[in-house]
C-alpha cells in the first residue's frame, strides 16, 4: 500500500506547475470575507474583524500576469494594519509580511496549514488592469522572475523554504516525504511549488 501511495505521487508530481488559481481552490468550504488577527484565524477560516472594502490586485509586471500581492481599501470601519495577520476578499487569502519598499500583503498561492507566497524584497509593483480583468487573467507556467517562494511554517510566520524546512513541512505525510526524498536531491523553486501543493492538496483530503 505504501508503494502504491509513492508511486501515485509520483506520477502526480509531473502535472502540477507554477499556473495560477484562486487561494479557494485547495480548501473543502468558501472563504470568509474579513480581517485575520491571528495566524489560528486564518487556520479557522474565521476572520474576527469584518469590514466593507475592496481589494486592489498587482500583478508580477506590466509583462507577467500572475498576482502576487493586493491591498484593500475600507469603506466603513477601522482596522488597525499592525494587528493583523492578513485579511480574505472572499475568493484569495494575503499574508501580511511588512517590507521596506513595496506591497505588506502577498496572495496565497495555495491554502492550508502552510500556505505560500511570492516574495521581493525591494520591488515596485506594476499595478494591472482593472480588477475583474486581473481576476481572469491568462495563468502563467513559470515562477515571475526575481521572486522567491516563502512558507509560512511554525506559528505562522513566513520563512524561506530550505530543503530541511520542506521535510519539517512535509512530517505529517509520511507517504508525501518519501517522494520527495527520493525525488530531491537539491531543492530549487521548481520543487518547492511542487510539494507545497501537493502539501496543500493532501492536508485538505484529510
Amino acid at each position: 500500500m505504501k508503494y502504491i501511495k509513492i508511486l501515485s505521487l509520483t506520477l502526480v508530481l509531473h502535472t502540477h506547475c507554477f499556473a495560477q488559481t484562486d487561494s479557494s481552490s485547495t480548501i473543502n468550504q468558501p472563504l470568509k470575507k474579513g480581517f485575520y488577527k491571528t495566524y489560528q484565524e486564518y487556520l479557522d477560516n474565521n476572520p474576527s474583524i469584518t469590514a466593507d472594502f475592496t481589494t486592489e490586485l498587482y500583478r508580477a509586471s506590466k509583462r507577467d500576469t500572475t498576482i502576487i500581492a493586493g491591498t484593500y481599501k475600507l469603506h466603513s470601519g477601522t482596522v488597525k494594519a499592525n494587528k493583523i495577520w492578513g485579511f480574505c476578499d472572499g475568493k484569495s487569502v494575503f499574508i501580511r509580511y511588512k517590507v521596506l519598499i513595496g506591497n505588506n500583503y502577498w496572495k496565497a498561492q495555495v491554502l492550508g496549514p502552510h500556505p505560500y507566497f511570492l516574495y521581493k524584497e525591494k520591488m515596485i509593483l506594476a499595478a494591472g488592469p482593472p480588477i475583474m480583468a486581473i481576476a481572469t487573467a491568462v495563468t502563467t507556467a513559470a515562477l515571475p522572475a526575481g521572486f522567491e517562494i516563502m512558507a509560512v511554517t511554525g506559528p505562522g510566520r513566513p520563512k524561506y523554504v530550505w530543503k530541511g524546512t520542506m521535510k519539517k513541512i512535509l512530517s505529517d505525510q509520511p507517504a508525501l516525504l518519501e517522494a520527495f526524498k527520493k525525488e530531491v536531491k537539491v531543492i530549487s523553486d521548481k520543487y518547492r511549488v511542487k510539494y507545497l501543493k501537493l502539501y496543500s492538496e493532501a492536508a485538505a483530503e484529510n
